[in-house]
């Protein structure tokens, strides 16, 4: 019985810190192109992609349970937000290409990745715990990837979130909500790439 109640008590703590830990906590993603391996002879000639395929994966990573995908309504949700988003970019780029489009054009293929690690940090439950007065800050890697390839070409986009917690950021801890934007990283990355026309040489 005592063990039952100090595994309960851990995962109350646990639970608690986690609560006032994401109260007064400010994030931000922070997107960088990861390294591209050489490839031989020339990429061919950038045009407008004529048709495009999408593919979206995601999923939540924790210390206990590891990678569980999410639940098909949501993925279907986040497909056509995705599928929204990359029009959108198409279409201001004057390109007018459509998901399963003209067969005989240029195809850009685009794969989406999200891996969200919601375990707390170590030092963010010791921010819990201290009910903010400890402050802590981390990065949780690769929280979103984006891969791209048209015609030869090819890039990728790992997304990274940082945080910082402490008691005084609890007035402004809805800055997350605009500062993690996973739609806006997403824009931003492949309108990079196909302003670009990155060649791999």
């Amino acid at each position: 019985m005592r063990l039952g109640i100090g595994w309960m008590g851990v995962l109350a703590a646990t639970l608690f810190s986690g609560l006032v830990s994401s109260g007064c906590t400010v994030g931000w993603y922070e997107t960088r192109e990861m390294p591209q391996p050489a490839r031989g002879g020339e990429a061919a000639e950038w045009e407008c992609p004529t048709r495009y395929e999408l593919s979206v994966s995601s999923g939540w990573v924790t210390n206990t349970f590891g990678y569980e995908k999410v639940n098909p309504t949501r993925l279907s949700k986040l497909r056509g937000a995705y599928r929204a988003t990359t029009d959108s970019v198409l279409n201001d780029m004057g390109c007018l290409a459509q998901q399963g489009g003209d067969e005989s054009g240029s195809l850009l293929v685009i794969r989406v990745e999200e891996r969200r690690q919601i375990s707390a940090l170590p030092q963010e439950v010791l921010t819990g715990l201290s009910f903010g007065l400890l402050p802590s800050w981390g990065t949780r890697a690769g929280e979103l990837q984006f891969d791209f390839a048209l015609r030869g070409a090819a890039a990728s986009f790992q997304v990274d979130v940082k945080r910082i917690s402490h008691l005084l950021l609890t007035p402004v801890f809805w800055v997350s909500f605009l500062g993690e934007d996973a739609q806006r990283e997403y824009k931003t990355a492949l309108g990079s790439f196909l302003a670009r026309r990155p060649t791999n040489q």
